[in-house]
């Protein structure tokens, strides 16, 4: 039997829609005229988001007046009609009337045994904000959510057919805002299994139908995990959302699993409008989805786009398992299981975040997400962005895995691997290996990019002159933060989509712990407290790979935290080499005699500049180390352990390398405490700037490394004595100096006339010069260039690196002598001021083109192109004012450490005021060690009452507040001193008393804490 169902989402009617929106009347007569080519049964499923807003009746009244009676027209009447919530159909007045306690329960961390337990005694409240969406049901459609049984339940059609309808939008919060600040329902939304297993178990019909509203990638991570499972038993899931006609329909290989996603039929937004017509055959399970798109003026067509061909019509048979494809999805899963497992654990799959800006970009609270379905379904050139071991790899497998799945062919070229000069051999090796035509190939993953590496650009460019129509999609390894923005990147001619993935959430955390040692909800809490107190205190980013090492330390060692990286990774050797795993080899591996030989491979490695190496030539390079130090170490035990903890990972071809970078870094460190000609090697000529994370294993392995600070200062020191001497450019503190609270115009030109006279009178060449003073003219010409040679001379990157470098050593060297400590920060705060100086030079640039690039570094300016109505001086007035938090946004990282506190304050105290103190300051503020508000409570006191440092201060904290998430005393501590800074702004007094602090009212924050404490 063929039946038929008329698959519609996102109405978002209201009173008049059907007026002014000018697809609604064709739509009527459209369905009219594809029914009438139908015969047999047929159904209206509406996945959701019905009226424009849940809290008004009028809207749904509106839609049975106009709808209802088009339905029962084309022979869909009441009971022929399915119908599911979506997050418009909330009521919001009702979320409001409890809106603590609703993002209370839907913030949540359920797993699936609560979220299942809590459905079962459902809040009335949560109930009372679908009740006008039930009323309409009621009327409209005789299959739906269920009062008693709200979050979801199942039915059997007369044919046999068995449909579970899911209310998704339980958890919704409807777009409620608190502020200015939209409360997120990504996440947060979950699936009744327990229900949906009960439905599985009741019948075995040949067709099973899932409905809902929001589509797997919005749900909570156990629910998506769940979904993988429970997927097996159902033919069709179809859902709403989306608003996209790209990404209509997916099926995976192997599965029987069809998924349809509605594009919106209307809504009074840009988005693409349509809907499908889909029949089924409930003897075979075969199906077709039938497109029809709005043309955007007058009628609905074949829905080409949507369906990806020519006829609009998107057919699903029996799995193909015997494709080629077929074969793609089960090397993916291998090495998706491969790549996820360290230590021979694996942590639980976590939905990656990928957003348009990265996470250290100050406004990266307006950065949206992009989802895995649009990055699947895109056409665009793409690149991915994300610093060392945050997941790139896994991102790229899955995506590739997906891919494969929905019956697209997606080949990962992985750099790490394979010579960039070897991209294109290497592309038509896979093809003939996975049986895929060439021209099949939708979109080549390079994996393992980085834009420093030799040649990186150039294969590239060679996959682009190859193959032109194919889609390349890569993924950026960067070994510092990323100061870019959202925007196109041009490489090779061709265009590409930048993005960034972001670092692990306190709830993906969670997950993490749970999956690692599933224990009681009390225990998970205090294990996961002491992770997130373990990352921040060795400022490690909040990864899988950093949260399994630290839950590995803690299995030993719960109360006992590492102070740093260096401790970490000896104590993770220290259990792999402890293991009763050890023991199940002929004798116990010795971790000494691993450092010892291994340190050699590492000095190796390092100066040769070959990662790759054989088994054989381990072996060979073993027994020589035996020879030469008349030992006799196992090396065949070690290469089993770190193989079998993939530690050290083999290629297709049999080439092995350690699989990450910091473990020739770790062992390259502990070489130069065993070799001093190595550790002579490394610290000179700069070479640490190459291997930063070398230094900052080589200082935290004792942490009272004297000879690498002594190094480092020394080096820092003379770099910025080049950078003086050679640019001729002194420090912008006068700038600064300059600088007003609320600048007036001639402040502003004041600022203007102080920088031309320092950038003309400085050593540079006249040709930078010229372009400095044209700029008002001709703002399009490539002064880029002229910057790019003139900075690289100035060893520009040298400079940041050997930033990078002393501020890790600095960090780690609690026990060096006081005096070197300070003569190193010193010279790190120094090196601020000259990388300041030099974006000073570069502001007229960014103030007229929004961009500016020197030495390989690219800068964008937020915001340029919203602000054209700024005079250039307005827009370098800007610039300056941010440039101090853009600097230490860079380095931050490399120096947070709350034990740094007693050094920064006696610096803080040393200085001799003005910009070298304020940076000091903005350190002491972004770090808040212990005692940080009484040494910034000085510090305000002593700087002027209109000053620009006053109100950066303020600013800088003012921002922390809102956008950090920070400790109760913390917060309080800073609200303190936001209230200081605008007392003695208002007043002039040198050090506001209680009294005056009182009149100074911040509502978010005094509510805020009242709230806490209270």
């Amino acid at each position: 039997m063929k039946v038929t169902f008329l698959h519609i989402s996102d109405v978002h009617f209201c009173p008049g829609a059907e007026e002014q929106r000018p697809s609604f009347f064709p739509f009527l007569k459209d369905i009219e005229v594809q029914l009438s080519r139908d015969v047999g049964p047929r159904y209206l499923v509406f996945s959701g988001d019905v009226a424009k807003a849940g809290s008004e009746v009028s809207h749904y009244d509106a839609l049975l007046e106009h709808l209802a009676p088009a339905l029962d027209a084309v022979g869909i009447p009441k009971e022929n009609r399915i119908c599911v919530p979506g997050n418009h159909d909330v009521c919001t007045a009702s979320v409001k009337a409890f809106a603590i306690d609703h993002e209370e329960i839907v913030s949540k961390a359920y797993d699936e045994k609560a979220f299942n337990d809590a459905i079962e005694s459902l809040d009335a409240r949560l109930k009372a904000k679908f009740a006008n969406y039930l009323d309409f049901q009621a009327e409209f459609a005789e299959y739906g959510v269920r009062e008693d049984s709200l979050a979801g339940n199942g039915f059997t059609l007369p044919e046999g057919i068995d449909i579970f309808l899911v209310n998704t939008a339980l958890h919704s919060s409807g777009g409620l805002r608190f502020g200015d600040q939209k409360i997120p329902d990504l996440g947060r939304l979950h699936l009744p299994t327990r229900q949906i297993a009960k439905w599985l178990e009741a019948g075995a019909p040949s067709v099973r139908l899932l409905i809902g509203h929001h589509p797997p990638s919005w749900w909570s991570a156990w629910s998506q995990r769940e979904f993988e499972i429970l997927r097996r038993q159902i033919t069709m899931a179809m859902f709403g959302h989306m608003h996209s006609q790209n990404v209509t329909h997916s099926r995976e290989y192997g599965s029987n699993l069809v998924q349809l996603f509605a594009p919106a039929l209307l809504t009074d937004k840009r988005d693409p409008m349509g809907y499908a017509t889909v029949t089924v055959l409930t003897e075979s399970g075969h199906a077709t989805a039938a497109y029809r798109q709005w043309d955007g003026r007058s009628a609905f067509v074949l829905g080409t786009v949507m369906a990806g061909n020519d006829s609009g019509v998107a057919e699903f048979g029996a799995p193909l398992e015997s494709s080629p494809i077929w074969g793609l999805v089960r090397h993916y899963e291998a090495s998706l299981e491969f790549a996820m497992t360290t230590y021979g654990k694996q942590p639980k799959w976590i939905e990656p975040v990928v957003k348009e800006k990265p996470e250290t970009a100050a406004d990266r609270k307006d950065a949206v997400q992009v989802s895995i379905e649009d990055l699947l379904s895109s056409s665009e050139s793409t690149i991915v962005k994300a610093p060392p071991q945050f997941g790139l790899s896994c991102l790229g497998i899955s995506l590739c895995l997906q891919a494969c799945r929905s019956g697209q062919a997606w080949l990962r070229i992985d750099l790490a691997s394979v010579k960039p000069h070897n991209v294109h051999s290497d592309f038509q090796r896979q093809c003939v290996a996975h049986g895929i035509a060439q021209e099949d190939v939708q979109c080549i993953v390079l994996d393992s990019w980085s834009a420093s590496a030799n040649n990186a650009f150039k294969c590239v460019e060679k996959l682009s002159r190859e193959y032109p129509d194919k889609r390349i999609l890569i993924l950026e390894t960067q070994d510092q933060p990323s100061i870019a923005v959202a925007g196109k990147a041009v490489i090779a001619g061709r265009n590409f989509r930048q993005l960034y993935l972001w670092s692990l959430s306190r709830t993906d955390l969670r997950d993490i712990v749970s999956g690692y040692s599933p224990t009681a909800e009390d225990d998970c809490e205090r294990i996961l407290s002491r992770l997130i107190a373990d990352l921040d205190t060795l400022n490690l980013p909040r990864t899988a790979l950093n949260s399994l090492m630290l839950l590995m330390v803690a299995e030993v060692e719960i109360d006992d935290s590492p102070v740093n990286r260096a401790e970490v990774i000896k104590r993770i050797l220290h259990l792999i080499f402890s293991s009763t795993q050890s023991l199940t080899y002929k004798s116990r591996a010795d971790l000494k005699d691993c450092e010892y030989l291994l340190g050699a491979f590492a000095e190796k490695i390092i100066t040769s500049g070959n990662d790759f190496f054989t088994s054989d030539e381990f072996a060979a390079f073993g027994k020589g180390y035996n020879k030469q130090k008349l030992v006799d170490i196992d090396f065949r035990l070690i290469l089993k352990l770190l193989l079998s903890n993939n530690i050290i990972v083999s290629d297709e071809d049999g080439q092995l390398r350690f699989r990450f970078a910091y473990w020739v870094h770790y062992f390259g460190a502990v070489r130069m405490h065993h070799e001093r000609s190595f550790a002579t090697y490394i610290l000179s000529e700069m070479r640490y700037t190459r291997f930063p994370e070398v230094v900052e294993f080589y200082t935290g392995i004792d942490r009272r490394r004297d000879d690498a600070v002594e190094v480092l200062r020394d080096d820092l020191t003379k770099l910025c004595e080049k950078v003086e001497r050679v640019c001729g450019l002194a420090t912008p503190a006068e700038l600064y100096a300059l600088g007003r609270w609320d600048p007036t115009e001639a402040d502003v030109i004041k600022l203007q006339s102080e920088l031309e006279e320092k950038v003309l009178g400085s050593s540079l060449p006249k040709d930078v010069k010229d372009r400095f003073l044209d700029r008002t003219y001709d703002p399009a010409r490539p002064y880029d260039q002229q910057i790019a040679r003139v900075m690289s001379a100035y060893s520009y990157n040298n400079l940041c690196a050997g930033v990078r470098a002393g501020s890790r050593a600095l960090r780690n060297s609690e026990h060096v002598t006081p005096e070197l400590k300070l003569q190193l920060l010193s010279a790190i705060m120094r090196c601020w001021e000259q990388i300041q100086t030099v974006l000073v030079v570069i502001s007229p640039t960014l103030a007229s083109t929004g961009q500016a690039s020197f030495d390989g570094t690219k800068f964008r300016l937020v915001g340029h192109a919203e602000r054209k109505e700024e005079s250039p001086e307005q827009a370098i007035s800007r610039i300056l004012a941010i440039l101090p938090e853009n600097v230490l946004s860079w380095f931050r990282s490399d120096i947070t450490s709350s034990k740094l506190g007693p050094l920064l304050y006696r610096q803080l105290a040393d200085a001799q005021g003005g910009l070298s103190q304020h940076n000091l300051a903005m350190l002491i503020a972004a770090i808040k060690p212990p005692g940080w508000r009484a040494v910034l409570e000085q510090y305000i006191a002593g700087v002027g009452r209109n000053s620009f440092f006053l109100w950066h201060i303020q600013s800088t904290l003012f921002t922390d507040c809102r956008f950090e998430y920070l400790e109760e005393p913390v917060k309080q501590d800073a609200v303190h001193l936001i209230k200081m800074a605008l007392a003695k702004h208002e007043t002039g007094s040198r050090r506001p008393g209680q009294k005056l602090l009182k009149k100074v009212e911040l509502k978010e924050f005094d509510k805020e804490s009242a709230k806490t404490r209270g």
